[in-house]
């Protein structure tokens, strides 16, 4: 799991289902977890272990141990988060 500080989305690496949910993290909080439903799933490669954002090139990695390679997506894939 990663948070990108810019836009407080947190994205998480699904291992069962090779994807990356991302969570709108400003919504998302122990007071009210209703709003911890994921705004966006992205496809990945097979079994994603973990997940790094660099965030100074807007741009997440995203090793898929199975396929024994990395899936990489620009942060503005994910461009608005739902309100």
């Amino acid at each position: 799991m990663s948070l990108l500080s810019a836009t407080n989305a947190v994205y998480v690496a699904n291992l069962n289902d090779s994807s990356v949910s991302v969570i709108d993290g400003p919504r998302c909080n122990a007071s009210n977890l209703s709003h911890c439903r994921p705004v966006r799933k992205i496809e990945v490669g097979s079994n994603p272990s973990d997940l790094t954002i660099d965030a100074q090139n807007d741009t997440v990695y995203v090793p898929n141990f199975y396929d024994n390679d990395a899936s990489v997506f620009p942060t503005s894939q994910v461009t608005t988060l739902v309100r």
